[in-house]
């Protein structure tokens, strides 16, 4: 056996080792199947889901700049929500942002979504005080 072979083997059973529990999830996990009509999309006009209206400062948001979120949910369960997001058409990890309350009913934060090699991205995730979870959908343009 060739003297960097060893250590090169060594290596390899350490990285695949650490990496053993994600690969795994990836091969058996199912295919996910997300109905984008299902979410409610977040813009500057807002989306309504019963009683809870969730706006942006704009149409879109844009990579690496911050833009505002704006959420009235009327009798909800906890001081703060959290936004979790994770990248349609790309695999981009998943972002959280935690929303603060800033009276009885409204709620806000400035996101900053990562930045993709695409011209527009769609992030799709949940807004949840905990009890109660929405469906919501912001779209990123350049």
């Amino acid at each position: 056996m060739p003297p960097f072979a060893k250590p090169l083997l060594l290596l390899l059973a350490v990285l695949l080792g650490f990496f053993a529990s994600d690969i795994y999830r990836w091969l058996t996990a199912p295919p996910q199947t997300i109905v984008l009509d299902d979410y409610c999309q977040v813009s500057k006009q807002g989306c309504k889901s019963g009683e809870v209206i969730v706006k942006l400062s704009g149409e879109h948001a844009q990579p690496l700049v911050p833009t505002t979120l704006n959420v009235e949910w009327p009798n909800a369960n906890s001081e703060t929500l959290i936004l979790t997001l994770q990248g349609y058409e790309m695999d981009m990890g998943t972002v959280k942002f935690k929303i603060d309350k800033l009276n009885d009913n409204q709620y806000q934060t400035d996101i900053i979504l990562p930045v993709c090699r695409m011209e527009t991205m769609t992030w799709v995730g949940e807004l949840t005080d905990g009890t109660t979870t929405i469906n919501t959908l912001i779209r990123m343009a350049r």
